[in-house]
């Protein structure tokens, strides 16, 4: 089944999820999006995030991969649906980072 979205989509959407996948291994866990969520100003409890993360996760194993990602994005541009991820998402593009969100990230920078 082709993609919804266009390359340049695409490419949008991948970076908006390596924003969350602070480690670069493949999913978004709650405790990256709870660092997104603290970067963007907002204390958000762990239990939110779990039910933000449950909105998403297709195979149900606790994290959000990008196919999911991708997959909730498709429903909020075609059905209107609104998932808390997704507005976290939308937020997160605002966000200016150097060095990305995780301390290993900002290993060697000032």
């Amino acid at each position: 089944m082709a993609s919804p979205f266009t390359e340049r989509e695409l490419d949008e959407i991948k970076a908006q999820f390596d924003q969350f996948d602070a480690d670069k291994n493949g999913h978004i866990t709650a405790s990256e999006i709870g660092a997104v969520m603290k970067a963007l100003g907002e204390d958000v409890p762990g239990y939110k995030i779990r039910d933000m993360i449950r909105e998403v996760d297709i195979d149900e194993n606790g994290t959000v991969e990008f196919d999911e990602f991708t997959v909730m994005l498709e429903k909020v541009r075609d059905s209107k649906i609104k998932f808390k991820l997704a507005d976290t998402a939308e937020k997160a593009k605002r966000l200016v980072t150097v060095g990305g969100l995780s301390e290993a990230s900002a290993e060697g920078t000032q």
